[in-house]
């Protein structure tokens, strides 16, 4: 649902682009809210819309340091980090195969 590549940044996977687009108006932990989005018609499928929704529902209680909590103990962030402190720059690309293996599972088993 993204264009780009995610990394494994001190704070968690970041997308460079979407984080450039929006760097010079946010905050570290900042909201973003509807009119920060680039397209307010985007048109899901009804798999991706359900997908979206669950973490919309599940994820949005969350403040910005818990999320980086919880990203800091997922295998993409971690395997792709490998043995660098959290603390320790970082931009290596989260390849895309660690994500749908991770993120696929987890999916499969919330929907079944």
């Amino acid at each position: 649902m993204f264009d780009g590549e995610f990394e494994a940044w001190v704070h968690g996977p970041v997308n460079r682009e979407i984080y450039n687009r929006f760097n010079p108006t946010k905050y570290l932990y900042s909201e973003i809210n509807i009119d920060d989005c680039l397209n307010h018609n985007v048109n899901l499928s009804s798999e991706d819309a359900e997908f979206v929704d669950f973490i919309l529902e599940n994820y949005l209680k969350y403040s910005g340091a818990e999320l980086e909590r919880l990203s800091h103990n997922e295998m993409p962030w971690i395997k792709t980090r490998g043995d660098l402190n959290v603390n320790v720059h970082c931009d290596k690309v989260i390849a895309s195969k660690l994500m749908i293996e991770y993120y696929g599972k987890k999916w499969e088993t919330i929907k079944s």
